[in-house]
């Protein structure tokens, strides 16, 4: 079964310290959102896996161990994670097949309809092809409490009509109407549309390439007002491939080719 993990930071502006109930220095917030991880492949549940960055949030923060989503796939996550609904709610229930020509997709993977019905369906349940733009995303609470919002990576909520920017996002990056890319080295895909990719045109693991955009952003932020940002990653969702250097240090260790 896919795991999708959430990493949620909030960091407060250097200032006095604050008090219960403050609320004219808003903190900054960034949302890291990891699709189809494991549930125990991190280094803090196991030693043989190396995330120092990820266990120093871990003891710094605070741990849900028990967090549940409404279901563990692509699109329905992501529609839930954004507005606060239940996938069935929404009417989200799978994820959305941009490769599926025979289900409303063109080639480039921007459906005609806003349902599809997948084969073998035993209920023969529709799930949409897009968030509908009527529904509220927390970007578009707190743009009205004053805050930027940024997103950067896998959307897979619908093509340009139902892209981030039209969801309360100011900016959006490393956009496409697909799931997930070919390869994790460029050129990551090989169909796209109007939104290059930063990075394409150098030999960059497209995590590494989406977290510099990230940290690009954060360091070089000087807009009045906090912001939020949104990463939500295409890894580790297939095509699996790893970064080549971290592969061949796991490789040394004993690993197998599976567990690297």
């Amino acid at each position: 079964m896919a795991v999708l993990a959430c990493l949620v930071l909030i960091a407060y502006s250097p200032g006095e310290p604050r008090t219960h109930g403050e609320t004219n220095n808003p903190p900054n917030i960034v949302i890291l959102f990891v699709d189809d991880m494991g549930w125990a492949d991190l280094g803090f549940q196991q030693e043989k896996f190396i995330t120092p960055n990820i266990d120093h949030l871990k003891k710094e923060g605070i741990w849900f161990s028990d967090a549940r989503i409404t279901t563990p796939t692509c699109s329905p996550s992501r529609a839930s994670l954004l507005t606060g609904r239940h996938a069935a709610a929404l009417q989200v229930v799978r994820h959305i097949p941009t490769y599926d020509m025979n289900n409303g997709f063109d080639r480039n993977g921007v459906a005609s309809r806003e349902f599809h019905v997948r084969d073998g369906d035993p209920v023969s349940m529709p799930s949409r092809n897009w968030l509908p733009l009527e529904e509220k995303t927390y970007a578009e609470v707190l743009a009205d409490l004053g805050y930027c919002n940024v997103f950067m990576g896998k959307w897979h909520l619908g093509g340009p009509d139902y892209y981030p920017l039209r969801q309360g996002f100011d900016e959006q990056h490393f956009m496409c109407n697909w799931g997930s890319p070919v390869r994790y080295y460029p050129p990551y895909f090989t169909r796209w549309d109007e939104h290059p990719f930063p990075g394409d045109s150098t030999a960059i693991y497209l995590t590494d390439s989406i977290t510099a955009e990230a940290v690009r952003f954060i360091e070089n932020y000087e807009r009045d007002g906090p912001f939020q940002l949104s990463v939500y990653y295409y890894t580790v969702h297939a095509p699996i491939q790893g970064r080549l250097d971290l592969v061949r240090r796991y490789r040394e260790t004993g690993m197998t080719e599976t567990e690297a």
